[in-house]
């Protein structure tokens, strides 16, 4: 399969994870709108958003409309694709909207780092104390953390953690959906980082069969995130996905 047919697959595929009976569909694009999550803003927002230059004004005034019956006073769009982003996002700044990307990889090469053999990578429970430690702010357990758990029974696949010295020290886990593979969150505590946690992780996953099964492999990496390091360990970019929201903060 080309990696063509893999980015329309990859970028088709973005919201899968969320719950379906809280999508509705558009013309610009298909809202998503959790009312269990209306603190968060990837919980309510247009997905997978496309729409021409002219047509700018009028997703936006509709945007408006599907917003309203929430309640809601924020505003988020997301999508994938490079043309539809060339001419949004300097409209959107205009407007005052912040405006992020993130890009995707895909598992393409062999790895030139090795695991751990100090770290021991366990499958968990979504609601495994240790897993939730990763999560834990002092308002309590992240709610990002609990809107991905909620959707973890129909997902499928894992969530890991990382031991060392008998101490939990990394996350991640892993999804599949139309034969490609997805990284969950990859998280190391301060105390071990540096030794070889975030690699030994990956390793696993890269390595479990259901995963090598899959037609590929992604992870996303912010803007400011690990990319050097994912590609050490075999992946490439193949594509950005775009976020905007308002207000900013």
């Amino acid at each position: 399969m080309s990696t063509e047919e893999l980015r329309v697959r990859v970028g088709e595929t973005e919201y899968l994870e969320v719950d379906p009976q809280h999508v509705a569909s558009s013309r610009f694009g298909d809202f998503y709108s959790h009312p269990d999550f209306p603190d968060r803003f990837d919980a309510n927002q247009l997905c997978r958003v496309r729409c021409g230059r002219d047509q700018v004004p009028t997703m936006l005034e509709e945007l408006d409309a599907l917003y309203r019956p929430t309640g809601l006073d924020y505003r988020k769009v997301s999508g994938y694709d490079a043309e539809v982003w060339g001419h949004l996002r300097a409209h959107l700044h205009e407007l005052g909207w912040a405006t992020w990307t993130t890009r995707l990889l895909l598992h393409r090469a062999a790895p030139t780092l090795e695991a751990n053999p100090d770290v021991k990578v366990v499958a968990v429970s979504a609601d495994s104390a240790d897993l939730e430690s990763f999560y834990r702010t002092e308002s309590g357990l992240d709610r990002g953390f609990e809107l991905a758990r909620s959707q973890a029974a129909r997902m499928g696949g894992e969530y890991l953690v990382a031991y060392l010295s008998g101490e939990p020290a990394g996350c991640t886990g892993w999804f599949s959906r139309k034969g490609v593979a997805r990284f969950r969150h990859v998280l190391t505590a301060q105390a071990f980082r540096g030794r070889g946690v975030a690699t030994t992780l990956i390793r696993h996953v890269q390595q479990h069969p259901d995963v090598v099964a899959c037609d590929a492999l992604a992870i996303m990496v912010g803007e400011d995130g690990p990319g050097v390091l994912y590609e050490r360990l075999g992946f490439r970019d193949v594509m950005e996905f775009w976020e905007a929201k308002h207000p900013p903060g």
